[in-house]
């Protein structure tokens, strides 16, 4: 009965701070969303998306490693999304795509996953969503002189 009594004491005052404070973190959470949408389409244009093919794979292999590798395909493409005056700048060779040809098998033919290098000309607002294909297949051509 104590806390009945403590909580219709100055109950107007009660239900006014809670309304106050709802429409507070309602303010607050709007701002939020309104921010994340401001950060989607930058100044200089709207966001948009590009795809980038013919793009030149970049091989790292050993210095002692004298064979010659076959890829196919030899060249990929990429999905980039964001400010669309900034992805019609951007070329192929801006995008570094490298396959690492490090602790392979001892195999005429086998498959190397790609991986996506420093890129120059991107800035920190485009997105690569993804690399096709993914996957490349190798094969030697010569010896196995590893």
């Amino acid at each position: 009965m104590r806390f009945l009594g403590l909580l219709q004491r100055h109950f107007v005052w009660k239900l006014l701070s809670v309304l106050l404070a709802t429409g507070i973190w309602f303010t607050i959470t709007l701002g939020q969303q309104e921010r994340s949408r401001n950060e989607l389409s930058s100044s200089t244009g709207p966001i948009s998306v590009r795809e980038i093919k013919d793009i030149p794979i970049l091989v790292i292999r050993p210095v002692t490693d004298t064979n010659h590798y076959i890829f196919n395909p030899s060249v990929v493409r990429a999905k980039l999304k964001g400010d669309s005056v900034q992805l019609a700048r951007i070329l192929p060779a801006d995008i570094e795509v490298i396959a690492r040809l490090v602790n392979l098998p001892r195999s005429r033919r086998f498959s190397v996953e790609l991986e996506l290098g420093p890129s120059r000309g991107l800035r920190d607002k485009e997105v690569i969503q993804y690399l096709d294909p993914g996957v490349v297949e190798v094969e030697v051509e010569g010896g196995l002189g590893r």
